[in-house]
């Protein structure tokens, strides 16, 4: 099994994506994502002791345990941002853990979005992995963002989400696709 780094890369290279594949919305203030990367569960989502990985998700400055209550934090720019506070996840924590089957985190915005960033934080992300219907071999991801308010600011970072997710899964789907 191989692990890379495509969540977070994908996170620190937003807009060089595909264009996100929107599945619904489950309610107001939602955005849910789907792909179905071309790998097993399995390969999927990686677990070791104490920790969780998406593929490769988690990058070495980044701390997260799963159990439920767990932080869940990662740096997207380590140098810059040390303590993920403008860049990254700081005070997140792990709300839901089903090994291999599903995840739901509190999740930040960018420093630029302040309406992301109160305490508690007010929005959160949860993925799911399942077996996809008709493709053996293949793994429905399943991404749900809950938690946007009305108005401007809220607007903003709702827009900027679907676009970084679906770059995100759009990622996973290709790192699969790729030589194992």
């Amino acid at each position: 099994m191989r692990l890379t780094s495509v969540l977070l890369a994908a996170a620190t290279t937003l807009g060089a994506g595909a264009a996100p594949m929107l599945a619904g919305c489950a309610a107001e203030g939602t955005m849910v994502i789907e792909e179905e990367p071309p790998a097993p569960r399995e390969e999927v989502v990686v677990t070791r002791p104490g920790f969780v990985y998406v593929h490769g998700h988690w990058n070495r400055e980044g701390r997260r345990w799963a159990w439920v209550g767990g932080r869940y934090e990662i740096l997207f720019q380590p140098a810059a941002d040390p303590v993920g506070d403008k860049a990254g996840t700081k005070g997140a924590h792990i709300l839901r853990w089903e090994k291999d089957r599903a995840l739901a985190v509190e999740w930040r915005g960018r420093a630029d979005m302040p309406e992301m960033n109160t305490s508690p934080l007010p929005t959160w992300v949860e993925l799911k992995f399942e077996a996809a219907p008709d493709k053996p071999g293949h793994t429905l991801v399943s991404l749900a963002h809950y938690g946007f308010k009305e108005g401007a600011g809220w607007e903003r970072s709702y827009d900027f989400f679907v676009n970084a997710w679906g770059t995100v899964l759009a990622r996973l789907t290709e790192v699969c696709a790729g030589p194992r």
